[in-house]
C-alpha cells in the first residue's frame, strides 16, 4: 500500500512542479533505479535514503515530504487485517 500512497505523492508533486518522471528520475541520480521501481509500483517499502532523494528534488525536506494526508490517514494495521 505505501507504494501507492508515494506513487501517487510523487505523481502529485511532478504535476505542480511541471516536471515529468523522466525528468524526475535524471534528477534523482543514484537512486535513479530505486524511483523507478516505486513509480512502477515495484517496491512496497521504499528506502529513507530514497524518499530523501525525491524530496530533494521538489527541495523539500523529508518531513515536509511525508507530511500529506494520504499518508498521515493511513493505517498499516488495516492492510494486515484484510490479509487473509
Amino acid at each position: 500500500m505505501y507504494s501507492k500512497i508515494f506513487t501517487k505523492r510523487i505523481e502529485d508533486l511532478c504535476h505542480r512542479y511541471g516536471l515529468t518522471s523522466e525528468q524526475l528520475l535524471d534528477k534523482c541520480g543514484p537512486e535513479r533505479a530505486s524511483v523507478q521501481e516505486l513509480l512502477a509500483g515495484k517496491c512496497a517499502d521504499p528506502e529513507i535514503q530514497t524518499l530523501h532523494r525525491i524530496a530533494a528534488v521538489f527541495q523539500m525536506t523529508l518531513a515536509e515530504f511525508l507530511d500529506f494526508p494520504e499518508l498521515n490517514g493511513y493505517d498499516p494495521g488495516d492492510e494486515d487485517e484484510e490479509s487473509p
